[in-house]
């Protein structure tokens, strides 16, 4: 098997191995940092949107209950003089649906409520769409299962969905449903250049790390590869025996140098002592 990956690979020397074992253990902790970041983030991003979302219909039911002075169920007509009238601003009915981005002096009594990726629809108790702060009428997301926040897709668009009723006068009886979709485009988009820039970042530092591991585990071994030409020399003439290694680190490499100079000396001293004798 050594000889196979000899083939393969080279020889796998010290430089290797280390730089292997940095690269590898470098990055293993930074995709953990990563997933950590992300997940963290997509939460963090996640909770602040559905709060968002929670907030701007309490708002429109508010402003619409109070309004609302009845126990009937919602219809376009009363609607649009119980939110509107009052205030001089003439929202237009088409196909029975009261739309605010139709309002003659463009004016509006909900919009002004809702973030710019929102949009709030409203529905009599039967499920009949009545309102809308968008401009066409002809689309609404449909029904959806009260007071649960749900992941759709409108128009082309990813966001959140929630519906929740509307009372009347008494606050016990149901009048009709409002709903919000709001966008999550932007959060998407948001996440993806997250995890683009986290990856870039990953596979631009593990090269980093693996440049300069490399440096210095050269730096490391030139004595060690001086002290390995050395005994190449003398292995090759076996009785050049005045031959030393020049080595001076004060480091383990510097004391294996020393203990192979003072071998060399006693093998020399020996071999003296040999042709003497």
């Amino acid at each position: 098997m050594s000889k196979l990956q000899d083939k393969l690979f080279g020889k796998v020397t010290i430089r290797k191995k280390l730089t292997m074992t940095t690269a590898v253990v470098f990055f293993l902790v930074l995709s953990m940092f990563t997933l950590v970041v992300v997940f963290s983030a997509n939460t963090l991003l996640l909770q602040r949107e559905r709060q968002n979302v929670n907030a701007t219909i309490s708002k429109v039911v508010t402003y619409i209950e109070k309004d609302w002075d009845s126990d009937e169920e919602l219809s376009p007509e009363p609607l649009l003089a119980a939110l509107y009238s009052p205030k001089n601003i003439y929202a237009s009915i088409i196909n029975g649906v009261l739309s605010e981005k139709h309002s003659l002096d463009g004016q509006v009594a909900i919009s002004n409520k809702l973030y710019s990726n929102q949009s709030v629809f409203v529905y009599d108790k039967k499920g009949t769409f009545i309102f809308t702060s968008e401009e066409n009428t002809d689309s609404p997301p449909g029904m959806s299962e009260v007071n649960k926040l749900k992941s759709v897709s409108y128009k082309g668009k990813r966001g959140f969905l929630l519906e929740v009723p509307i009372y009347g006068k008494d606050k016990k009886t149901i009048v009709g449903y409002a709903q919000i979709f709001h966008d999550l485009e932007f959060y998407y988009a948001l996440k993806e250049r997250l995890i683009f820039l986290l990856i870039f970042l990953e596979v631009g530092m593990t090269v980093l790390v693996i440049a300069a591991t490399v440096v210095v585990l050269t730096s490391i071994l030139r004595p060690m590869r001086q002290l390995h030409e050395t005994m190449g020399v003398i292995t090759d003439s076996p009785s050049d025996l005045e031959l030393r290694s020049k080595i001076e680190s004060h480091d383990e490499i510097g004391d294996l140098a020393v203990n192979f100079n003072r071998m060399m000396d006693k093998i020399q001293e020996n071999n003296q002592m040999q042709m003497r004798f």
